[in-house]
């Protein structure tokens, strides 16, 4: 009878136990859950990566800032401007970020981190305005619903600018109405600073506004009436994935790593170089200081030569490639044209955060405003 009894009380505690242990087997590495604050900081990143990624490159060379040695084959499409809808595709990465960072403005209060909605959508404003400004209509007002619009309606470029200006609005109301912890390692652009983030948005708000400015029938003034009192960025917003930047395979500053340098400082983007456009105006303008920082001697890495060197102040040392540049009476191989320069990429300087936007930027936002009149100050000073 004791024996019955026992194999019995085994029984239960096999058949409980079971059902307790069965509930915490699972798979961390393949988890089908996750919270706000991780998806946070992998968006920023993303964003931060999209930024200064393949976007900016193919823009920067059409609108005269890079070019292309001649030394090199390839980037056919983007050097003739010649291309088809099957070429650069920056919309899929775009979207998958704008989808990360709304399941951070869907999740985030239930998971406790309420205070990330606002900088969320701030990210947000700031992903659709570069997909409006390089493909004009885009889906907005039903995308990013998940499967309740599988084919989401494209939203005219001029009503989603409008939008966008009033969820910046919203999103300093958001931000004024939440309590940000006194640092916040999720946060990889300004580690949980609120007031940063609102500057951030009247950024943004400002360009947008300029961007408009010459619409007929635009009212600038009304919402340049909208950007709260915080102010606009002072400091470059800068980003890099938590743990930094390291000088390893993989893990290097991916703008360094693609323009740059790789892990043991061998150069790996000598076919970019410094486009025609801009080295030209700078040496037209007698602007030495900044061409000598936006752009190597011709023929040498951005730090061969120390910038207090005779050498960099003579501008027939710097040579730009124009768009679709070929050989001609002036020869565009990399020996004979100038880098990257020492700004933006030095050698060894692998672990550097990326831009996300310049100070530089912020203030000729500014320049421009204040030369309307629409805010106070003097346009020369900023």
């Amino acid at each position: 009878m004791k024996r019955l009894i026992l194999f019995a009380l085994l029984g239960s505690v096999v058949l409980t136990g079971c059902k307790k242990y069965l509930a915490v087997n699972d798979n961390p590495n393949t988890a089908t859950t996750t919270k706000a604050n991780y998806v946070f900081a992998n968006a920023l990143n993303s964003a931060a990566r999209t930024m200064v990624g393949g976007m900016h490159i193919t823009g920067g060379t059409w609108d005269g800032m890079y070019g292309h040695s001649t030394s090199f084959t390839g980037g056919g499409q983007e050097k003739t401007y010649v291309f088809t809808n099957g070429d650069f595709n920056f919309w899929n990465g775009t979207y998958d970020n704008l989808n990360d960072l709304q399941f951070v403005i869907n999740n985030a209060t239930a998971d406790g981190y309420g205070y990330m909605v606002g900088p969320a959508m701030i990210t947000q404003v700031m992903m659709f305005q570069k997909l409006v400004d390089l493909y004009g209509n885009v889906p907005f007002s039903e995308a990013l619903q998940g499967t309740k619009f599988t084919s989401p309606k494209y939203d005219d470029a001029a009503a989603i600018y409008t939008a966008l200006t009033t969820r910046l609005t919203q999103a300093v109301n958001l931000i004024n109405a939440s309590t940000f912890p006194s640092n916040d390692n999720s946060d990889l652009f300004f580690n949980g600073s609120a007031t940063r983030w609102k500057q951030l948005a009247n950024t943004i708000k400002l360009r947008l506004i300029l961007r408009r400015s010459g619409v007929s029938g635009y009212n600038a003034a009304a919402d340049v009436a909208t950007i709260s009192s915080d102010g606009f960025i002072d400091a470059p917003v800068t980003c890099q994935p938590l743990g930094g930047y390291l000088k390893t395979a993989g893990k290097l500053n991916w703008y360094y790593a693609n323009w740059g340098y790789d892990q043991n400082d061998g150069q790996t983007g000598d076919f970019r170089k410094m486009g025609g456009a801009i080295v030209d105006w700078l040496k037209s303008s007698s602007d030495i200081f900044r061409l000598s920082r936006i752009a190597a001697l011709k023929g040498k890495p951005e730090n061969d030569v120390a910038i207090t060197d005779p050498s960099t102040s003579v501008p027939a040392n710097y040579q730009g490639i124009p768009l679709g540049g070929s050989n001609g009476a002036v020869s565009y191989l990399s020996a004979n044209t100038s880098a990257m320069g020492r700004m933006v990429i030095v050698k060894g300087q692998a672990t550097r955060p990326v831009n996300v936007m310049t100070d530089a930027e912020s203030y000729f936002l500014q320049a421009e405003a204040r030369q309307r009149g629409w805010i106070a100050g003097s346009a020369q000073a900023a």
